[in-house]
């Protein structure tokens, strides 16, 4: 995890509402503080990424058709071992799935962009069950 130092000149308890969602004690002025840098969990998003093999493009030699599907399942699992994606799952009987990333939209059209042509994404922003209760509670308070 990374951290920002922080030296204390001003009031004991620090506004940081919008950074951490709470306010910080400190323990005097002129303290240094350590503050975590917010680079994952619930602030960062999530998507399901719902893929389908462009069934126009697959060779009807079987090992032209080996090929292509082993080089795009390399690919995956380089993405898995990166961390790029988090899950990754085909269908049984189909030439579909799904992946999980967590990103910015930035990171999605990267990451998607690389298995053009030969795949098609649906992608849905995917919101955790403490982001889903912060949305219902946001709401009934408007």
């Amino acid at each position: 995890m990374l951290f920002i130092i922080l030296k204390v000149e001003m009031h004991r308890d620090l506004p940081l509402k919008r950074y951490l969602g709470k306010c910080i004690r400190v323990p005097r002025w002129g303290a240094m503080i350590k503050i975590p840098i917010l680079t994952g969990g619930d602030k960062m998003a999530k998507f399901l990424l719902l893929w389908e093999l462009d069934r126009a493009r697959i060779p009807v030699d079987p090992k032209e058709r080996l090929a292509g599907r082993t080089m795009l399942l390399n690919m995956v699992k380089d993405d898995i071992e990166s961390g790029k994606l988090t899950d990754w799952g085909a269908f049984s009987g189909e030439l579909a799935g799904y992946a999980i990333m967590e990103g910015t939209d930035q990171d999605v059209v990267i990451g998607t962009g690389k298995y053009d042509p030969y795949i098609k994404f649906k992608t849905h922003s995917v919101l955790s069950v403490n982001q889903a209760l912060e949305s219902v509670k946001a709401l009934s308070q408007s």
